[in-house]
C-alpha cells in the first residue's frame, strides 16, 4: 500500500518581490523498507545501515520486534504516518521524487519570472545579487533555500 501526503510549500524570493505556493503530493510506500529506517533513527538517533545496525545496543531485539509486528500485522502504521517527525524524515532523509519535482517547479517558476524582465532589469538584478537570487522555502516549520542563477545579459 501507499500513503499520500498533500503539502503546500511556500516559496518567497525577496529580490524579485514575489511569493507563491507549490502543491505537492508525496507518496510513501507503506512497507517495512520505509518504516524500519525511520523507527531505527527515532530510537537510536542514527541512520539505519543494513550492514552495521546490529552493532547498536539492543538493536537486534528492536529490529526483530519491529519485523515480527510487521509480519503479524500488528504494527500501527497509521499512527507512525501521523507522527510529525515522520513527514520531516521523508522530506529530509529520503530521495522523494515528488518533493524533488516540487523543488524543480519552484526553480522553473522563479527562472521564468527572471526571463520576463527586460535586459536592463536583468543586469541590475545580476549586479545586486551577484549572479543568483535566493528563494526561501517554508513547510511546516522546515526552512530551506535554493539559489536560482540569473542569466548573463551582455552589456
Amino acid at each position: 500500500m501507499k500513503k499520500q501526503f498533500e503539502l503546500i510549500i511556500e516559496a518567497e524570493c525577496e529580490a524579485l518581490g514575489t511569493a507563491f505556493n507549490v502543491n505537492v503530493v508525496l507518496t510513501v510506500d507503506d512497507d517495512l523498507d520505509t518504516l524500519l529506517p525511520y523507527l531505527f533513527k527515532k530510537k537510536y538517533g542514527k541512520a539505519y545501515n543494513e550492514l552495521s545496525w546490529y552493532l547498536e545496543d539492543g538493536a537486534r531485539e528492536f529490529v526483530n520486534n519491529i519485523e515480527d509486528k510487521w509480519l503479524h500485522n500488528q504494527l500501527d502504521t497509521d499512527s507512525i504516518f501521523n507522527e510529525p517527525d515522520f513527514l520531516e524524515y521523508v522530506i529530509c532523509e529520503t530521495e522523494n521524487e515528488a518533493f524533488n519535482k516540487a523543488l524543480d517547479a519552484v526553480y522553473a517558476r522563479v527562472k521564468e519570472q527572471i526571463e520576463k524582465l527586460d535586459d536592463d532589469e536583468i543586469r541590475q538584478l545580476y549586479q545586486e545579487n551577484v549572479g543568483s537570487v535566493t528563494v526561501d522555502l517554508y513547510y511546516n516549520g522546515i526552512e530551506a533555500n535554493m539559489e536560482v542563477d540569473i542569466p548573463l545579459v551582455y552589456w
